[in-house]
């Protein structure tokens, strides 16, 4: 999916504006100090600058370009209606570019506000530190504004995001300190054991696979699936709890191979996804398991 399909969004150049300002002179903007080898596109239109929509979305929320296109596909007509004073319509130089939505500096941080996910959620709150400064009159700002004006637009943008950069890296390594540790529900089947699945939990799958066909199965165990969790004891006592009709023996239950793995998909994984999610956002505090 092109992301040049949502020129809708944007403010189109009037004709006579057209020339001149394909003629701007595009340029990247390193930001390896963020993101290892990432750059943002920008050019100059009409004596402003403006960055590539699809690059800003690309690294604010560290997807690709694929996904990056559907961000901005999903985005509220709201959120680009008050956007749009703010976007035109640019083509970079290049073999199979085509136009896509360019928008100017101070817009691009207005547009970090409204993107989706865990990784955009840190930026905002890093982002949110410098209104607070401003609002309680941290005076050290005033120096920071001389020292920005001084080093021009780009280079106190790219300072901006270096500075969201490292304060979002310190959240998220703090948040992984704090996470439960992962382990994992999986379901294996064994010659041995003809029309069974078995259906256990382990921090080390393929360790635990190995031992158990070491010392304990007549016939090797085969994996079917596996899902993460942060509680190994709850989810696979809700699986056995499951499955109980079907329980032949302990951990053995007489199911299909494509049951088990709908199951710990549906149910062990997507509750995974969801709770890491919620921590990530902190919408609900520290996980708290029952």
């Amino acid at each position: 999916m092109e992301f040049a399909e949502f020129r809708f969004a944007t403010a189109r150049l009037p004709r006579h504006e057209k020339k001149s300002a394909m003629s701007a002179i595009p340029a990247v903007m390193p930001i390896d100090e963020i993101v290892p080898g990432a750059t943002v596109r920008f050019t100059i239109i009409e004596g402003k600058q403006y960055m590539s929509i699809r690059d800003v979305i690309m690294h604010v929320c560290g997807r690709d370009k694929n996904q990056t296109a559907e961000i901005w596909r999903r985005m509220s007509d709201e959120n680009k209606a008050e956007l749009s004073p703010y976007c035109k319509s640019y083509q970079f130089p290049g073999r199979g570019q085509s136009e896509q939505p360019v928008i100017t500096f101070p817009a691009a941080i207005q547009l970090t506000m409204f993107l989706p996910g865990s990784t955009a959620a840190f930026r905002r709150s890093s982002m949110s530190k410098i209104i607070s400064r401003y609002i309680t009159g941290d005076l050290s700002l005033c120096q920071e504004i001389v020292e920005n004006k001084n080093m021009g637009e780009i280079k106190s943008y790219l300072k901006l995001m270096n500075t969201v950069e490292q304060d979002t890296k310190r959240k998220m390594n703090e948040m992984m300190e704090e996470i439960p540790a992962t382990s994992y529900i999986y379901a294996t089947y064994s010659p041995a054991f003809h029309g069974l699945v078995k259906i256990g939990r382990s921090k080390n799958v393929k360790a635990r696979l190995s031992s158990g066909n070491t010392f304990t199965a007549p016939a090797p165990h085969v994996l079917i699936s596996m899902a993460p969790t942060f509680d190994a004891v709850r989810d696979e006592k809700k699986a056995h709890d499951y499955f109980d009709c079907f329980r032949e023996e302990g951990e053995f239950f007489k199911i299909t191979h494509e049951e088990a793995k709908t199951y710990l998909h549906s149910v062990i994984k997507a509750r995974h996804d969801q709770e890491l999610e919620e921590y990530s956002s902190g919408s609900k505090g520290p996980l708290v398991f029952v």
